[in-house]
Parts: C-alpha cells; structure tokens; sequence
C-alpha cells in the first residue's frame, strides 16, 4: 500500500483528510514543519500533502528542505492551502510541488488529485 504523508498544524484538517483517504494509502501525520521533515525522511512517503500556512517553518520552507535533500527530492508535494488570491501559491516557485487543493477540502477533488499523483496499488 502507497504512503502519504499529511501535514497540517489543525488536527481538524487532518482528520478530515484521514477520513477521505485511510482506505486506499498508508497515512503519515505531521503536525509542524519539523515533524514533516523527519517524517519524510525517515518513512520516504510516496506523496506528502502540506498545509502551507503553519506556526514556526512553513510550507514553503518544508518543501524547499525537502527539495534539497537527496533522500526526499523526488516525493511530490501537494500544497494544501486557504491562501487566496495574490497569496496562492505558484508551483513554479517552489520545487517539488505538483499541485495545490484549496481549503476547505472536498472529498471527490481530493481523491482525484492525490489519485492522480499518486494511484493505489
């Protein structure tokens, strides 16, 4: 079974994603920008979905180390945001990022991205 690794700060946020994908992956948890990159490291996840608005080291951040690592270059990133306008992230910037889900998440999108990205055996 694939893994995923999902970070968010909101245990609410991450509760709803377990709920829309514990029967197709193996889930990670995160809660902080820290917690994701060791979890990354340590369990090399097949896709991280990453909140980007956290307390302390960021989305961005997180996915930039992650970039910049060997080990973990090449697991694709999910930004998960309710960044708006101006502020919505461009994919361009931040290698490593596939795709962004707005928040509130739906759960036929979110399926459909993370299945795309990512099918289950």
């Amino acid at each position: 079974m694939k893994k995923l690794l999902l970070v968010d700060d909101e245990p609410t946020n991450l509760n709803l994603l377990r709920e829309i994908l514990h029967e197709h992956y193996q889930l990670l948890f995160a809660i902080s920008g820290r917690d994701a990159l060791n979890a990354a490291t340590k369990h090399l996840p097949d896709l991280i979905l990453l909140d980007v608005a956290m307390p302390g080291m960021d989305g961005y951040e997180v996915c930039r180390q992650l970039h910049q690592n060997a080990a973990t270059r090449s697991i694709p990133i999910l930004f998960v945001t309710a960044l708006e306008g101006e502020q919505w992230p461009r994919l361009s910037e931040h290698p490593g990022a596939v795709d962004v889900l707005a928040k509130p998440v739906e759960r036929t999108t979110v399926l459909a991205h993370v299945m795309t990205l990512c099918p289950p055996q």
